[in-house]
């Protein structure tokens, strides 16, 4: 979820303040926010456990769905904003199709978007991995290649005025 809205951070959709973090851009309001959401039952938490842990090392991760109470807030929080809505369908869509929502490739196409963000002259795979681990983050070289497409798409996405 945290990488999802980044993205529509990224497209101008919301203002959320985020910060580098071990699994890459991270925002303590939309946490705060995702658990409010969660208290009054607009959205659902799914924790899956890892007895071996994850490649990023973490024991745990956190799903997200909207209950039907979420499904019907949201339909009128968009009604009137059908640009918005849009956006953030293509969005969901785009990384969708290009990764499954696999949260490993959402975490690296984040990454590297943050970074090419702070950093305008990373040119090659070998660059992105480079300024990674200036970072503590873990993006190898044949990680850039795969989420490249996604991060291309993405650039198109914007809400029409």
């Amino acid at each position: 979820m945290q990488k999802i809205i980044f993205f529509a951070k990224e497209a101008g959709l919301t203002e959320a303040d985020y910060k580098p973090h071990y699994y890459g851009p991270y925002s303590r309001e939309v946490a705060a926010n995702l658990l409010s959401l969660v208290a009054a039952g607009w959205i659902q938490e799914i924790s899956e456990a890892w007895p071996n842990g994850s490649v990023f090392g973490e024991r745990h991760r956190y799903t997200y769905r909207l209950t039907p109470t979420g499904q019907d807030a949201l339909k009128k929080l968009v009604e009137g904003n059908d640009s918005a809505a849009e956006a953030l369908r293509k969005i969901v869509r785009l990384c969708q199709q290009k990764t499954g929502l696999d949260f490993q490739m959402l975490s690296w196409a984040a990454k590297i978007h943050f970074l090419s963000n702070k950093r305008r002259e990373l040119h090659s795979a070998s660059d992105v991995a480079q300024e990674a681990r200036k970072w503590g983050w873990e993006v190898r070289e044949e990680d850039v290649p795969k989420v490249a497409g996604l991060l291309e798409e993405l650039q198109s996405v914007k809400p029409s005025c």
